[in-house]
C-alpha cells in the first residue's frame, strides 16, 4: 500500500506535538557568588542554597536570583535569556534538508525546519543565558554593624557596589586605552579613578586590564585587574584564583586604544593584501592647416598629444596613513 505523502506529513506533525510535550528542556550551569559569602541564594523564589555556588537553569526562560543575608540589603539578579539566531536556522536547515531529502519532497523538508525552530525554542535549545556568571558585593544595611564596619573600609576589586561595577563595565566598553576617569561613589562617598590598558585576545574571549584607585578620608588603595567581556557591553571583572589561573600563558597584547585589538587585526590583513593601482592614458590629436598667400598651395599640420596618469595604493602604508592622521586630530582635541 502507498502512503501519501499527506498522511506522512500528519503522522511527522503529531510526532512533532507529542515530542515537544515530553521534549528534553536544556539547562545552563550559573556561579554564583557573593562578598561577604553565605548569602541565601533563592532561584525564582525557591531558596537552592548559599553563595559561592552554582546552580542549573533552564534555558528556556528568564529567571530571577535574589541574594538575602542578615544586615545586607536584598539584591536581585535577572537572568536573560539571549537568541542564538545563527545557530537556531544551521539547525533547521540541516534538519529540513534531510528529510526533504529523505522523503523527496519539499514541502516536508520546509515543514521539518519549522518544527526543527519551535522544538529548539521550546527545549531552550536556541538560547543562552546571560550573564553567565554572577557576583554581588552586597551593600549593609544603615544603622548596621555591618554598614559601620564597611564605612571604615575600601572596598576591594570583589566588594565594588552594583553602580560602580556599572562604572567600570562602561568604561571598559567605550573609552580607549590610557584615558583615566574619575568618579565618586554613592555608596560611602569613596572617590575612584580608573585607568583601562590595551584589550587582550585570550582563549574565552577578549579581556582589558584596568588599574582602579580607590579614595576615603586620605587613604588610598590601589588595585590591578582584569575583566572578560561576556557579550552585550557586560564585562566581568576576574576573581584572583581566575587570574592566577591565566598567568600561565601570556596572550597577544594589542596596543593602542579600546580598539587596538581590532586595529591589530586591521593591520594584519592589511599586510596580506597586494599593491592595487590603476594606469590611465589618453591622446588627442590635432590639425591646423595654412594656405600660402597667393592661394596656390596648401599645408596641413598634425600634431598628437599622450597623456599617461597613474594611481598605485599599498593598503598597508594607506592603513599606517590613516593612523597618523587619527592621531594628528586626538592630539589637537
Amino acid at each position: 500500500m502507498k502512503i501519501s505523502h499527506s498522511i506522512v506529513a500528519g503522522i511527522l506533525l503529531l510526532s512533532g506535538l507529542m515530542a515537544g510535550c515530553q521534549a528534553q528542556v536544556f539547562t545552563q550551569a550559573v556561579p554564583v557568588s557573593s562578598n561577604p559569602m553565605g548569602a541565601d541564594l533563592y532561584v525564582d523564589g525557591k531558596m537552592v542554597g548559599q553563595t559561592p555556588t552554582s546552580v542549573e537553569l533552564e534555558r528556556n526562560r528568564d529567571h530571577i536570583l535574589t541574594l538575602k543575608k542578615e544586615q545586607y540589603r536584598q539584591e536581585d539578579v535577572i537572568i536573560k535569556r539571549k537568541y542564538q539566531q545563527e545557530k537556531v536556522t544551521m539547525n533547521a536547515v540541516s534538519e529540513g534538508l534531510h528529510d526533504a531529502n529523505f522523503f523527496k519532497d519539499d514541502s516536508m523538508g520546509v515543514m521539518s525546519g519549522v518544527n526543527s525552530i519551535q522544538e529548539q525554542e521550546q527545549s531552550g535549545e536556541a538560547y543562552v543565558l546571560t550573564p553567565s556568571a554572577v557576583s554581588v558585593a552586597l551593600t549593609p544595611q544603615a544603622g548596621t554593624p555591618a554598614a559601620a564596619q564597611a564605612a571604615s573600609e575600601l572596598p576591594t576589586l570583589a566588594t565594588l557596589s552594583s553602580f560602580d561595577q556599572q562604572v567600570v563595565g562602561r568604561i571598559l566598553e567605550r573609552e580607549k586605552s590610557g584615558k583615566s576617569l574619575t568618579w565618586k561613589s554613592p555608596d560611602g562617598g569613596i572617590e575612584f579613578h580608573m585607568t583601562p590598558e590595551a584589550a587582550l585576545d585570550r582563549a574565552d574571549g577578549w579581556h582589558r586590564p584596568f588599574l582602579l584607585t580607590a579614595t576615603r578620608g586620605g587613604r588610598t588603595q590601589e588595585m590591578r585587574g582584569e575583566a572578560l567581556r561576556e557579550g552585550d557591553g557586560h564585562w566581568r571583572i576576574l576573581t584572583p584564583e581566575e587570574l592566577s589561573a591565566l598567568q600561565a600563558a601570556e596572550p597577544p597584547t594589542y596596543d593602542g586604544s579600546s580598539s587596538g585589538a581590532l586595529k591589530g587585526a586591521a593591520n594584519a590583513a592589511a599586510a596580506a593584501l597586494p599593491s592595487v593601482g590603476k594606469d590611465w592614458s589618453s591622446s588627442h590629436e590635432s590639425s591646423h592647416t595654412s594656405v600660402s598667400g597667393d592661394g596656390s598651395s596648401m599645408t596641413k599640420t598634425t600634431t598628437e598629444t599622450k597623456t599617461s596618469v597613474g594611481v598605485h595604493v599599498n593598503p598597508a602604508q594607506l592603513l599606517e596613513g590613516l593612523e597618523s592622521l587619527e592621531g594628528d586630530g586626538g592630539d589637537g582635541q
